[in-house]
């Protein structure tokens, strides 16, 4: 199994450092964020400068050493109402693209969202999804990239829970449409974690989130700083034989420390690796 961490970056240079470091500290899997947001700049530019950066950038972190699990798809323009589908079907068209120019296979996706955490119309929204993620697994496949749809922390959505995200991803009806398992969500939904890699590894692509949180909000922790059951979790990862990577969501972050220092950080750094490590190896106390 890998053990893997996000990046949100784009420029080429900084990416480099940071490969360079993560695999220092024993990942070896990367889940590249780097047009995650809609309003970045990147998607500004000409389309072959985007296909040229898209693929140094892939270049770069396979030149670390590591690998290329997913990509996460452009979130924040992901609303149901008609004037911002119009958006989302841009951003989301241009971060397939780059999936592919990256020379990865698999992008992770939001379900598109009501504004609020209520769903108003859950028919309406449902159907909303059902219509465009075929629309997108069909421009997907002509790019040789699969879209993985992804539990949100919302309980109050109808497609939020793992059981509902999988039964969208059924009624979509695409075979390259899978399912990302993202723990922190799952946790705010009240899944279990074992339960929900047993149902989501069914799928024909399954790749995973991982953090926690206090159960109640979407905090990004690290793994054990909330009340995520671990051990569960990695024993029904070890009990499926996934194979993919164990792919961090949650990252050190200086501003969280009073001391940011080189050694206070690269502790941190340390502790967050052994933490997924534990649970990539099925280890965990």
């Amino acid at each position: 199994m890998y053990v893997g961490i996000l990046t949100h970056t784009t420029d080429t240079e900084l990416l480099k450092y940071k490969m360079e470091r993560y695999a220092s500290y024993g990942y070896t899997a990367i889940d590249y964020h780097g047009y995650s947001d809609p309003t970045k700049a990147v998607y500004d530019l000409p389309e072959n400068e985007f296909e040229a950066l898209m693929r140094r950038n892939g270049d770069v972190i396979r030149g670390a050493g590591l690998f290329l699990s997913q990509t996460h798809a452009p979130f924040r323009a992901m609303r149901y109402p008609l004037e911002e589908r119009v958006l989302a079907l841009t951003r989301m068209k241009a971060g397939i693209r780059a999936t592919a120019y990256l020379g990865c296979a698999d992008m992770v996706a939001h379900p598109l969202q009501p504004l609020g955490k209520e769903d108003g119309n859950a028919a309406a929204v449902w159907a909303i999804n059902a219509e465009f993620y075929g629309r997108m697994a069909d421009y997907a496949k002509e790019f040789g990239v699969n879209i993985c749809l992804e539990n949100m922390p919302f309980p109050g959505q109808s497609q939020a829970s793992v059981p509902n995200t999988l039964r969208l991803i059924h009624d979509v009806g695409r075979d390259n449409i899978g399912f990302c398992l993202d723990t922190g969500h799952a946790l705010v939904t009240g899944d279990d974690l074992g339960d929900a890699v047993r149902l989501g590894i069914k799928e024909k692509r399954f790749v995973l989130h991982v953090h926690d949180n206090d159960g109640k909000i979407d905090q990004h922790l690290f793994p054990g700083k909330g009340v995520g059951d671990w051990k569960k979790f990695a024993q029904a990862l070890h009990d499926a034989g996934f194979d993919g990577s164990m792919s961090l969501e949650t990252k050190v972050k200086p501003e969280n420390f009073k001391d940011p220092s080189p050694d206070v950080i690269d502790a941190a750094e340390r502790e967050l690796f052994a933490q997924a490590k534990a649970i990539a190896e099925n280890k965990v106390e």
